[in-house]
């Protein structure tokens, strides 16, 4: 009976993974179809429409602005988010519990104190809570 559970599980562990590749693959192309599908009927009509041409165009916008952002004009406008900051404004990470994520807020650079501390220190700090050994060997 333990053998018995031991293939079950290690076919469960083999075979899960494909099914929920293949289903949220089937989400995704259904989901872009959905949507698309009613812009591409009202410019081409009911007649040149033909399934999968949605999913095509998606996979045409993705390639055409990876490649647009080759040229410096282009790229510009695609960063343009991150250019809307002042110059002494400063975004900061504040990460939630678990590592499960955080939020990015931008601050004045005047409410921020710099760090002497490596980024790796900090981030296991942070997630530490403040638990571990003191680097400087010195106990408080």
């Amino acid at each position: 009976m333990k053998r018995i559970l031991q293939y079950l599980f290690k076919g469960l562990a083999i075979l899960l993974p494909i099914v929920v590749t293949f289903a949220l693959l089937q989400w995704l192309l259904v989901t872009i179809e959905t949507w698309l599908k009613p812009i591409w009927i009202t410019l081409l009509g009911e007649s040149s429409y033909f399934p999968g041409l949605a999913f095509i165009s998606f996979l045409a916008i993705a390639l055409l602005i990876g490649f647009s952002s080759r040229w410096r004009f282009i790229d510009s406008l695609w960063q343009l988010p991150g250019k809307l900051m002042k110059e002494d404004q400063v975004a900061v990470f504040l990460p939630m519990s678990y590592n499960v994520g955080g939020y990015m807020v931008i601050v004045p650079g005047d409410c921020v104190e710099s760090l002497t501390m490596k980024p790796a220190d900090a981030l296991q700090l942070t997630i530490s809570g403040g638990l571990g050994k003191n680097p400087s060997g010195k106990t408080d």
